[in-house]
C-alpha cells in the first residue's frame, strides 16, 4: 500500500517526521537498562 522512502538530502522539502539513530554509547544503553529494572 505504501513505500517507506529516506530523503536523505532533503529533496522533497518536506518536514522530518522520524527520529534517527545512527550511533549510540551501549555501555550507557546497558547502564540505564539496568537501573530502569532495580
Amino acid at each position: 500500500r505504501g513505500q517507506t522512502t529516506v530523503d536523505w538530502y532533503d529533496q522533497t522539502g518536506h518536514e522530518p517526521n522520524v527520529n534517527l539513530v545512527l550511533e549510540m554509547d551501549s555501555e550507557r544503553l546497558w547502564e540505564l537498562m539496568q537501573a530502569a529494572v532495580r
